[in-house]
């Protein structure tokens, strides 16, 4: 695809995006929703190394992209303090030359959720149907019981377990099964409006292929900063994590077993632009070293998303 062409798509997209957005009815305020809720987004992006890192894919060139995406979800059962959701969510992201790496993701969800006193115990189930280039790519289908509490008024602690089964369509040595295991903590601040937050979590993936299995730990700090004076409604993000994988079995081509690190930094706003709508800039970047050369890379993301909420 051409440059032109992919900036005359970008701007059909947004401008799709604005007619929805003019054409939508008032609805209500987000404090009277009711159980059904529907986002839906598009943007720009700008990629400097476009990767796919689930096939450890490093192309090292940098492309542009449309977003589009879009999601539901639905509260079907409230009883006491129980309550079961499903959602579904669809994001693409639409390359303007290589093309070879469009994404799209499908989502299907139910989750459940109860509380017995002070404490909330949730489990979600969920599947992902993931197309590259326009072909199946890799089914993932994932179950996550948690428990959560507040200790005091504003610290919430909080641990989880996450099943992943993995399937891919046609590259069969990378199916795996991962387990992780994970703990956090957060205190909010501002009326329970911002936090920050903690997390530590264990990985433990077992591929079809043994040189492609291995253990992690994944350490990430976030915090969110609501705006309380000029722009009302307003949200800052900011987050770091640093990742540390050891591969169980020797690679072949570097004649050792691989080891990776990676430290990453993310960024984003929430700025709201007229009644259901916000306009949402993001930045990320992520820095991998390993001792396998093919896999020592980096990559920055910057985006700029109009997301329409009812």
């Amino acid at each position: 695809m051409s440059v032109s062409k992919a900036f005359t798509f970008m701007q059909r997209r947004v401008a799709l995006l604005s007619l929805i957005v003019m054409a939508s009815p008032s609805g209500v305020r987000a404090a009277d929703r009711g159980p059904l809720s529907f986002e839906l987004r598009t943007g720009v992006q700008h990629d400097s190394n476009v990767i796919v890192e689930q096939t450890d894919v490093n192309t090292s060139r940098a492309d542009d992209a449309v977003l589009l995406g879009a999601s539901a979800k639905y509260r079907f059962a409230k009883f006491g303090k129980t309550e079961l959701s499903v959602g579904y969510s669809f994001d693409e992201t639409v390359h303007a030359n290589l093309t070879d790496y469009d994404l799209q993701i499908h989502r299907a969800s139910l989750e459940g959720m109860t509380r017995i006193g002070k404490l909330a115990i949730g489990a979600d189930a969920r599947f992902f149907h993931i197309l590259l280039g326009g072909k199946p790519f890799l089914n993932m289908q994932t179950v996550s019981p948690s428990i959560s509490g507040f200790i005091s008024k504003r610290l919430l602690v909080r641990g989880g377990y996450t099943y992943v089964r993995k399937v891919f369509s046609t590259a069969k040595s990378l199916d795996a099964d991962t387990h992780n295991t994970d703990a956090s903590a957060s205190y909010f601040f501002m009326r329970r409006l911002g936090y920050v937050n903690l997390a530590l979590r264990y990985e433990r993936e077992r591929t079809t292929d043994p040189t492609r299995a291995f253990d992690g730990l994944q350490v990430s700090g976030n915090v969110l900063i609501p705006s309380d004076s000029a722009l009302k409604g307003s949200k800052v993000r900011l987050g770091v994590g640093y990742r540390d994988r050891r591969y169980k079995n020797i690679t072949p081509s570097i004649g050792a077993a691989r080891h990776e690190q990676r430290v990453s930094v993310n960024a984003s706003a929430d700025i709201p632009v007229v009644k259901h709508v916000i306009l949402r800039p993001e930045f990320r970047m992520a820095d991998r070293a390993s001792n396998d050369p093919f896999r020592n890379y980096d990559n920055a993301i910057s985006s700029l998303s109009v997301v329409c909420i009812f």
